[in-house]
């Protein structure tokens, strides 16, 4: 499945990304939702590294894209942050670059994306770096998902999520990003 998605490495001013597209044949004027993936800080060491540490090229199974209602398909979208040494930067500055890095990719496939079906979601850091973006970007994204994430969000940003569709995942056996009061029951009982 990671054969699927089209590696683009020499980009500049912008992340280089990975990325699947749904679009038939260059006669498909269909508007697709896109989902944009997230990685965790150990998955940016090379570009196409998000594809190679995680599962998401599941997503662009027959199965997973049948489930699209209304258009068979998405759009999936996995922008990819050098992982550094200086592991305080990664995916967790301004959320500014990768908003350029999305409104690049959708500028691009214009003609077959549907706007108001962007949805953004990640795991670990890149679940962090979702509730920044979903938080800055409230009318932008349709829904967010983190998964994971160790990550307390300021009152103002659990304000600008209130009205947006969120999926919270987290595992109790996780001993990194456990169910813990703080980054997790605090944020969905401010938010409920």
């Amino acid at each position: 499945l990671k054969e699927q998605f089209t590696i683009v490495d020499k980009v500049e001013g912008i992340y280089d990304y990975a990325y699947y597209s749904p679009v038939k044949d260059k006669n498909d004027k269909t508007k697709y939702p896109v989902v944009v993936w997230l990685h965790g800080n150990s998955s940016g060491d090379y570009p196409g590294h998000q594809l190679d540490n995680c599962n998401i090229a599941l997503w662009s199974s027959e199965e997973y894209q049948s489930r699209f209602e209304g258009t068979g398909g998405a759009y999936l979208f996995l922008p990819r942050y050098p992982t550094s040494n200086l592991l305080a930067i990664a995916w967790e500055g301004a959320t500014s670059l990768p908003k350029k890095t999305i409104d690049a990719f959708v500028k691009a496939n214009i003609d077959t994306i549907d706007t108001n079906k962007i949805y953004i979601g990640g795991y670990s850091m890149g679940g962090k770096m979702t509730l920044r973006m979903a938080a800055n970007y409230p009318d932008y994204f349709a829904a967010a998902f983190p998964l994971s994430t160790v990550y307390a969000p300021s009152d103002r940003e659990l304000n600008d999520l209130i009205d947006m569709p969120l999926w919270f995942f987290w595992c109790k056996n996780d001993d990194y990003a456990s169910l813990n009061p703080i980054t997790v029951r605090g944020n969905w009982q401010y938010l409920m």
